[in-house]
């Protein structure tokens, strides 16, 4: 399985950690996509704020 994450913030880093971790408990490929796109929600709203 490969994982394409692109971001333009400099939180790259973190978020591919994250997303190792998650890989690690086991996650699916469904439930992974929701929680990228939350975290992707998320990064989007602090960084309007």
């Amino acid at each position: 399985m490969i994982l394409v994450y692109k971001s333009t913030s400099s939180v790259d880093n973190v978020a591919n950690d994250e997303i190792k971790d998650k890989l690690k408990q086991g996650l699916t490929n469904h439930n992974l996509l929701k929680v990228l796109k939350f975290q992707s929600l998320v990064m989007v709203l602090e960084n309007l704020g």
